[in-house]
């Protein structure tokens, strides 16, 4: 059994070129050395690197990620670092739950045990047959998809919950 929330309403945001890794550095977060891995801040926000010159963002909970719209703000004008704007294009939804991998393996095709995906792993991958990606929290999924797809990814993890 699992614990399924939505996190949308929390600032989310993403960034793509060669100069990201600096800008973020330079606004005080630690970055990812490594595609496909995210690092939590100290103030609790996530740092997704997705690949080389791609990162998407989670905002914490204590501001609803408000140092993140403020980050994203003071972009204009930064060459070779443009603007994802991941809060209008994607859902955060949050799985908690012992089971949580055991549940999700009815759903995607990756291994999610902690043996195998430990935290601050991600995968870019399908979930219930849509496109998402998975972040390995402490004892957590964060699972971000579509906005379009939103109800019916919600839909399909509670299927599972109740399985």
């Amino acid at each position: 059994m699992f614990t399924l929330n939505n996190s949308s309403q929390i600032y989310r945001c993403g960034f793509r070129g060669t100069a990201v890794h600096g800008y973020l550095q330079q606004a005080g977060f630690i970055v990812p050395e490594k595609p496909n891995t995210a690092i939590l801040q100290s103030s609790r926000e996530l740092i997704l690197r997705l690949s080389e010159k791609e990162f998407f963002l989670l905002g914490a909970e204590k501001d609803q990620g408000k140092r993140l719209e403020e980050l994203e703000e003071n972009l204009n004008g930064l060459d070779e670092c443009y603007n994802l704007y991941r809060c209008d294009s994607h859902i955060w939804f949050i799985m908690t739950g012992e089971r949580r991998a055991e549940d999700m393996a009815h759903v995607c095709g990756v291994d999610l045990r902690d043996s195998v995906f430990p935290v601050g792993s991600i995968a870019q991958t399908s979930v219930a047959r849509v496109n998402a990606i998975i972040m390995a929290g402490e004892d957590k999924f964060h699972i971000l998809a579509d906005r379009a797809s939103a109800d019916y990814l919600w839909d399909s993890l509670q299927d599972i919950s109740s399985a």
